[in-house]
């Protein structure tokens, strides 16, 4: 396993848990070979599951759909600063993965349709408590803080949260309270 795809066992782990005798609706934004993989083997062995992907750059979704597109799995060029998620709000969904490039955009994703699924899986969300690529990793910052005093505190009353690994890029789980 690529060591940057540390999101991989929970998303296996959640997408495993549902019931695909009925329709199963998830989101991906930001596609990849860590997830990508890992829906396309649900969609192609569920035709009761469907994925919409959402990606800003073109040349790299045009190679991940030539890889990974099947009926029930679309591809979908979009502009993080113009996405209409009104559209997406007709539906609920089972799950909705965030890893778009755009950092200001995976939490604009995820204020936008959090009452929209029962599961929010965030990648790389150490980023919003101080890491970053360029000042590196600090043992003695509390990067993987999703509680009180947190940025990600104020999403407590909505879902219960919590981190699948300490290890980098760590993954955080949002678990809806009202959609189960």
């Amino acid at each position: 396993m690529n060591p940057f795809y540390t999101h991989q066992e929970v998303l296996n782990k959640i997408l495993e848990s549902f019931d695909y005798s009925k329709s199963v609706h998830c989101l991906e934004f930001g596609s990849g070979e860590g997830s990508s993989s890992i829906f396309y083997k649900f969609a192609k062995s569920y035709s009761n599951l469907s994925v919409d992907c959402f990606e800003h750059e073109e040349d790299w979704m045009d190679n991940m759909s030539k890889k990974y597109k099947l009926e029930n799995y679309n591809f979908n060029l979009v502009n993080w600063s113009n996405i209409n998620y009104d559209e997406l709000k007709i539906k609920k969904y089972d799950l909705i993965f965030v890893d778009q490039g755009n950092w200001n955009a995976r939490i604009e994703t995820i204020d936008k349709l959090m009452n929209y699924s029962k599961y929010i899986i965030l990648h790389d969300y150490c980023y919003y408590n101080g890491f970053t690529p360029e000042i590196g990793y600090n043992p003695d910052s509390n990067y993987n803080n999703f509680g009180k005093g947190s940025f990600f505190e104020k999403y407590n009353e909505e879902f219960s949260i919590s981190s699948f690994t300490d290890l980098y890029p760590p993954t955080l789980i949002f678990k809806s309270k009202k959609l189960f």
